[in-house]
């Protein structure tokens, strides 16, 4: 007969596991209904889940996958073929923008995205993303650019009230301010920002898109003092034209 301890293992790995299937966000008594375990159980594993940080608690109250899960997956690549096909374009960027960082980004669920790839800037004074750390989708250009792909396949009503629904901690200051961002960005191909989500950084993000989806966001960033406005409308070409380059491969690749 298993003992509790081997109970409460296999009780965790089917939380983990109904987590990683649903991708979004999750309530407690969600979780608990949804996976087969009790209320009680539910808040006493994910507790100690939480501690290990292969769970994370949202300021919503809501549960997604901790860093720690992250770190495991990345040890197997879920995305080769993106890789691959954004190296190249990756390093004309950087070579073309100054030599600053170049980063390739992705969705973890409905809420949050993570940096897949980076490239860092050749200067002694860089931003560089830390690889499968979970970002709420919520502030800055790379943000924005996954946002504007979003208003365009759901609408920007549905969009308006994703954000509407942030917790405080999360949400927008100004959210007519950022749907009229999340709109330029429609119109010019790419989004700017400039300390929105980290204090003196300043990055462009562009998505990178194969059918309706968005496979992904390719983004240039650093320091703002080096991000002058005359560089902005250059930099964000050369970032567009790589993406769109991107999204070509990934058309062809599927097609085969």
């Amino acid at each position: 007969m298993p003992s509790d301890s081997s109970q409460t293992v296999e009780k965790a790995l089917e939380i983990m596991d109904f987590m990683a299937m649903n991708g979004s966000p999750m309530t407690v008594r969600e979780i608990a209904s949804s996976s087969g375990v009790s209320t009680t159980s539910a808040y006493r594993i994910l507790a100690a889940l939480n501690a290990k940080d292969a769970t994370r608690r949202l300021p919503d109250g809501k549960h997604v996958l901790g860093s720690r899960v992250l770190r495991w997956a990345a040890t197997i690549d879920h995305y080769p073929t993106l890789r691959m096909l954004a190296a190249g374009p990756m390093m004309e960027i950087r070579e073309t923008c100054g030599m600053e960082t170049v980063g390739l980004y992705v969705r973890l669920n409905n809420a949050e995205m993570t940096c897949i790839e980076v490239l860092p800037g050749m200067h002694s004074i860089q931003h560089v993303e830390r690889r499968y750390d979970a970002i709420p989708i919520a502030r800055g250009a790379t943000s924005l650019a996954f946002l504007s792909q979003s208003a365009g396949r759901y609408g920007e009503g549905t969009v308006r009230q994703y954000l509407l629904n942030l917790a405080s901690g999360i949400r927008p200051a100004d959210i007519d301010t950022t749907m009229t961002r999340i709109a330029q960005v429609q119109i010019q191909g790419f989004a700017h920002s400039s300390g929105d989500r980290v204090p003196g950084a300043t990055a462009l993000a562009c998505p990178i898109s194969s059918g309706l989806t968005t496979s992904a966001v390719l983004t240039v960033s650093g320091p703002a003092s080096r991000f002058r406005p005359e560089l902005t409308g250059k930099w964000g070409g050369s970032l567009c034209r790589g993406a769109a380059q991107i999204s070509a491969a990934l058309s062809d690749h599927a097609s085969r």
